[in-house]
């Protein structure tokens, strides 16, 4: 990590203007790349209804499957910017946020005042939390996982060693200025409740009825899911070829289609409580999860000295790495809130369309509760550690 001398006001303030630099030219960038990822749609657009024109079916399943990927790299390089400057944003607040401390105006920071016991042995004598506490002074969390941390290291008397440990680690941190800045600036792009966190790990616990027998519905969904592509795909060639006048409509292409929808449509309605149920737990969890995956991320991929440290970069890198973890579980997440429930407004019909062919809900509960062990889930990714670092 950087050596860096006490900073100044002034040096923050020279860090302030350089970040906002660096976002006006990303801003542009981002404006560019906004008008050629339209300019690439339209043309992958034109082509697709070219070769569906020439009937040229071939070309176009090995033409369709080319223009999702290279339009995703496209949105995948927007996102990428877009985080980019995000990031600059978070690093703004955070040096505000020092030339805050350093003027000594901390009136518009948490104080702690949750974590307030006034039977405490001397938190309220030592002002420990409150309007003028040290909690305000120090607290960096970004996540209550790690404000929960802080307030209990402050209220509970430690161990010697424990305390060693800890003030070791802290002079590690304290000499790198930009680790420590741009951690606290990557948990803050998203907002992390601790309860509805924990909502979604007891949500995740609660037993299944789709994984009481996981290897026939996976076999069941795998198996509908090759016969609704065949149906859909057998459809769409005979209804290209009778709009072309090379043949006539056959009724039983679609008659083929919606025998496969209504089957897939009782498949799903019979477990559709247990989707619906996974869902409003994963909601707002998902930006959650997101905000760990960075914190975590940078964890894994740091170099430290001290022995706290690299004991909580080992345990995260143990079998697979915890932000690895996370964000697989996130990407579940993210896919299941285009269902929505029966009660949500704005809900992706598109993804009730797929999922009426390949039986969408059954992969991704799968996913979920299968792939993932609830009752592991904060050891391997390490949700316990982070708030050791997350201040």
């Amino acid at each position: 990590m950087p050596q860096s001398n006490f900073p100044s006001v002034p040096f923050f303030q020279e860090r302030i203007n350089g970040l906002k630099e660096t976002i006006l030219m990303l801003d542009s960038k981002l404006k560019r790349l906004a008008i050629w990822r339209f300019l690439i749609f339209l043309l992958f657009l034109v082509l697709a209804l070219f070769i569906i024109d020439s009937g040229l079916y071939g070309v176009l399943l090995i033409y369709m499957p080319s223009a999702i990927l290279a339009f995703s790299f496209a949105v995948k390089q927007f996102n990428r910017f877009e985080y980019l400057k995000k990031q600059h944003e978070n690093q703004i607040c955070v040096n505000q946020q020092d030339i805050d401390i350093l003027k000594q105006d901390l009136a518009k920071y948490y104080g702690g005042e949750s974590f307030i016991d006034k039977n405490h042995r001397y938190t309220q004598d030592l002002n420990i939390f409150g309007m003028h506490s040290i909690f305000k002074l120090i607290n960096r969390a970004t996540t209550e996982f790690g404000e929960s941390k802080l307030a209990q290291w402050l209220k509970e008397p430690s161990q010697h060693k424990e305390i060693l440990e800890r003030q070791a680690a802290v002079r590690e941190l304290s000499s790198g200025l930009e680790w420590r800045q741009r951690f606290q600036a990557s948990g803050m792009h998203y907002s992390n409740t601790n309860k509805s966190f924990r909502g979604l790990l007891n949500g995740m616990l609660k037993p299944n009825q789709l994984l009481d027998s996981k290897v026939n519905y996976l076999l069941l969904a795998g198996s509908m899911g090759v016969i609704s592509f065949a149906a859909l795909v057998y459809f769409l060639i005979n209804l290209m070829e009778f709009l072309r006048g090379m043949a006539d409509l056959n009724p039983y292409t679609l008659l083929f289609v919606f025998l496969v929808v209504i089957i897939n449509g009782r498949i799903i309605k019979r477990h559709e409580n247990v989707t619906e149920e996974l869902i409003e737990n994963s909601q707002n969890n998902v930006q959650i999860l997101g905000g760990y995956k960075l914190l975590l991320k940078l964890i894994e991929s740091s170099d430290f000295e001290s022995n706290l440290l690299k004991n909580i970069k080992l345990v995260l890198n143990t079998r697979n790495a915890a932000s690895a973890e996370i964000s697989k579980l996130k990407g579940y997440m993210e896919l299941f809130q285009q269902r929505g429930t029966r009660n949500s407004i704005g809900k992706n019909y598109m993804y009730h369309l797929l999922n009426s062919f390949f039986l969408f809900d059954y992969k991704i509960t799968k996913g979920i509760c299968h792939d993932f062990n609830a009752s592991e889930l904060m050891r391997r990714s390490g949700i316990n550690l982070l708030p050791e670092t997350d201040f």
